[in-house]
Protein backbone atom coordinates (compact mmCIF):
# COMPACT_ATOMS: atom_id res chain seq x y z
CA UNK A 1 0.00 0.00 0.00
CA UNK A 2 1.40 3.34 -0.78
CA UNK A 3 1.40 6.34 1.52
CA UNK A 4 -1.60 8.43 -0.64
CA UNK A 5 -3.64 5.20 -0.19
CA UNK A 6 -2.98 4.52 3.42
CA UNK A 7 -4.12 8.94 3.92
CA UNK A 8 -7.51 7.98 2.49
CA UNK A 9 -8.36 4.87 5.01
CA UNK A 10 -11.24 5.88 7.17
CA UNK A 11 -10.55 4.29 10.57
CA UNK A 12 -10.40 4.84 14.47
CA UNK A 13 -8.25 3.45 17.47
CA UNK A 14 -8.44 4.11 20.65
CA UNK A 15 -6.21 2.87 23.22
CA UNK A 16 -6.67 0.88 26.32
CA UNK A 17 -4.98 3.66 28.46
CA UNK A 18 -8.00 6.51 26.91
CA UNK A 19 -10.40 7.90 28.67
CA UNK A 20 -13.04 9.48 26.84
CA UNK A 21 -16.30 12.18 28.68
CA UNK A 22 -18.41 13.33 25.76
CA UNK A 23 -20.02 12.14 22.82
CA UNK A 24 -18.03 10.36 20.07
CA UNK A 25 -19.02 10.83 16.52
CA UNK A 26 -16.61 8.36 14.18
CA UNK A 27 -16.60 7.14 10.65
CA UNK A 28 -15.33 4.20 9.23
CA UNK A 29 -14.42 1.00 11.14
CA UNK A 30 -13.58 1.57 14.90
CA UNK A 31 -11.67 -0.15 17.47
CA UNK A 32 -12.33 0.95 21.14
CA UNK A 33 -10.29 -0.76 24.31
CA UNK A 34 -10.42 2.45 26.50
CA UNK A 35 -13.03 3.86 28.49
CA UNK A 36 -16.34 5.63 27.12
CA UNK A 37 -18.19 7.71 29.23
CA UNK A 38 -20.95 9.14 26.72
CA UNK A 39 -22.45 7.97 23.36
CA UNK A 40 -21.04 6.80 20.19
CA UNK A 41 -22.40 7.21 16.84
CA UNK A 42 -20.50 5.54 13.89
CA UNK A 43 -21.60 6.74 10.27
CA UNK A 44 -21.83 4.64 7.46
CA UNK A 45 -21.90 1.04 7.04
CA UNK A 46 -18.62 0.64 9.42
CA UNK A 47 -18.09 -2.05 12.25
CA UNK A 48 -17.10 -0.88 15.70
CA UNK A 49 -15.26 -3.67 18.24
CA UNK A 50 -15.14 -3.31 22.25
CA UNK A 51 -12.20 -5.04 22.93
CA UNK A 52 -12.36 -7.14 26.28
CA UNK A 53 -10.73 -3.76 28.27
CA UNK A 54 -13.16 -1.37 26.38
CA UNK A 55 -15.98 0.09 29.21
CA UNK A 56 -18.82 2.33 27.64
CA UNK A 57 -21.08 3.65 29.93
CA UNK A 58 -23.68 5.32 27.15
CA UNK A 59 -25.24 4.79 23.63
CA UNK A 60 -24.43 3.40 20.75
CA UNK A 61 -25.38 4.01 16.85
CA UNK A 62 -23.52 2.06 15.11
CA UNK A 63 -23.97 -0.39 11.61
CA UNK A 64 -22.45 -3.56 13.12
CA UNK A 65 -20.84 -3.87 16.46
CA UNK A 66 -18.73 -6.52 18.47
CA UNK A 67 -18.75 -6.92 22.01
CA UNK A 68 -15.62 -8.35 23.98
CA UNK A 69 -15.91 -5.71 26.73
CA UNK A 70 -18.25 -3.72 28.97
CA UNK A 71 -21.41 -1.63 27.65
CA UNK A 72 -24.04 0.29 29.46
CA UNK A 73 -26.62 1.82 27.58
CA UNK A 74 -28.85 1.29 24.58
CA UNK A 75 -27.34 -0.84 21.55
CA UNK A 76 -28.49 0.29 18.03
CA UNK A 77 -27.29 -1.80 15.32
CA UNK A 78 -28.81 -1.27 11.98
CA UNK A 79 -26.32 -4.19 10.70
CA UNK A 80 -24.93 -7.20 12.63
CA UNK A 81 -24.70 -7.32 16.93
CA UNK A 82 -22.29 -10.20 18.09
CA UNK A 83 -21.70 -10.48 22.10
CA UNK A 84 -18.87 -12.30 22.50
CA UNK A 85 -18.62 -14.41 25.34
CA UNK A 86 -16.43 -12.14 27.34
CA UNK A 87 -18.82 -9.44 27.44
CA UNK A 88 -21.03 -8.04 29.99
CA UNK A 89 -23.89 -5.96 28.42
CA UNK A 90 -26.87 -4.28 30.31
CA UNK A 91 -29.40 -1.74 28.43
CA UNK A 92 -31.71 -2.26 25.84
CA UNK A 93 -30.91 -3.75 22.12
CA UNK A 94 -32.27 -2.92 18.94
CA UNK A 95 -30.42 -4.94 16.01
CA UNK A 96 -31.01 -6.24 12.35
CA UNK A 97 -29.18 -9.65 13.52
CA UNK A 98 -27.41 -10.63 16.83
CA UNK A 99 -25.51 -13.37 17.89
CA UNK A 100 -24.47 -14.19 21.58
CA UNK A 101 -22.10 -16.61 22.50
CA UNK A 102 -21.88 -18.95 25.23
CA UNK A 103 -20.08 -16.98 28.81
CA UNK A 104 -21.80 -13.65 27.74
CA UNK A 105 -23.39 -11.95 30.79
CA UNK A 106 -26.84 -10.12 29.72
CA UNK A 107 -28.80 -7.58 31.16
CA UNK A 108 -30.51 -6.59 28.79
CA UNK A 109 -34.15 -5.89 26.32
CA UNK A 110 -33.69 -6.85 23.31
CA UNK A 111 -35.30 -7.56 19.46
CA UNK A 112 -34.37 -7.66 16.29
CA UNK A 113 -35.84 -6.37 13.29
CA UNK A 114 -34.50 -7.66 9.47
CA UNK A 115 -35.92 -4.16 8.08
CA UNK A 116 -33.34 -1.82 9.90
CA UNK A 117 -31.40 -0.64 7.15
Amino acid sequence: MNIENFKNLTFSVFGKETEITGDLIIQGDTIIAGKVHGNIVCKGHHQVILEQTAEIDGDISCHNLEVFGKLSGSINASGVLAIRSSANVSGSILAKKMSIYPGAILNIQGNTDPNLS
